[in-house]
């Protein structure tokens, strides 16, 4: 009996050491991955920063000169609205980093909810028409509270622009409340709607609930979504049915931070 166990041993334990020495090396390669990103979102970002500026610059000058041709004030106001777009896509890039290295730190600030989730709609309200739908918003006119408001803008930035994206031109409802001692975002469309199988799934990296020949993208938006709120407290959820549309729900604790005297 005591020679089968160790015959047992002898053949198990190279195993077990091959497999740490693998997990090992993955977790190198992990981390060597996400320094990557973060490096590379860095060198991405900072030549588009000066760019930007330049550029809102440029847009502020014709708004001060009534006789500058139309081709050029429409011509940089879509070239402002590209460079933020890529400096958002960089911001994202950063953030997504942080939360997979457990670097990821909430910057507390006294923040009006409300006002930020109207600058938030009304950022996207362009996108909206030309995929046909309209963003509709019930908010009160203030809702303070401390967030980190960076994260609160990439929530409602990516929950309304999947509304949109997946929504099959149906309206996007976005509603803010007070709930208590929380703030409650809800964000519904009246579209293709997720399966009961793959709500369980598209909260994690990597996954989506249609094709990428459908809708192109990474299958990082929800899950930065709910990191997002994680870290700042809160919650998201969602409730759907094929064919039916679908409502994200995210709950946020008013004040969680520096709690206001």
């Amino acid at each position: 009996m005591t020679n089968c166990a160790n015959i047992a041993a002898a053949d198990v334990l190279p195993t077990i050491a091959a497999l740490r020495q693998e997990v090992a090396q993955l977790r190198e390669a992990v981390q060597a991955r996400d320094e990557f990103i973060s490096v590379a979102a860095h060198e991405l970002r900072n030549p588009l920063t000066p760019l930007l500026m330049t550029v809102q610059s440029m847009c502020r000058a014709t708004e001060r000169h009534a006789g500058t041709p139309e081709p050029i004030v429409s011509g940089l106001a879509r070239m402002d609205r590209v460079v933020q777009h890529y400096v958002k896509r960089c911001d994202a890039m950063l953030d997504i980093s942080r939360l997979s290295s457990g670097t990821f730190r909430v910057e507390w600030a006294e923040t009006d909810i409300a006002g930020l989730l109207r600058g938030v709609v009304e950022g996207l309200k362009p996108y909206a028409e030309r995929a046909g739908t309209a963003i509709d918003l019930a908010a009160p006119d203030t809702l303070a509270g401390t967030y980190d408001e960076l994260a609160v803008q990439q929530i409602a930035e990516n929950l309304v622009s999947n509304a949109v994206k997946y929504g099959a031109k149906t309206p996007v409802i976005v509603s803010l409340r007070e709930e208590q001692d929380m703030v409650a975002l809800d964000v519904r469309d009246g579209g293709i709607g997720i399966s009961a199988a793959d709500q369980a799934r598209i909260f994690s990296p990597f996954e989506r609930a249609v094709s990428r020949q459908q809708q192109p993208g990474f299958g990082l938006g929800l899950w930065v979504v709910g990191r997002l709120a994680a870290a700042m407290g809160g919650t998201v959820q969602v409730s759907s049915d094929l064919g039916q549309g679908s409502t994200f729900s995210v709950r946020l604790p008013r004040y969680r931070g520096a709690i206001p005297a």
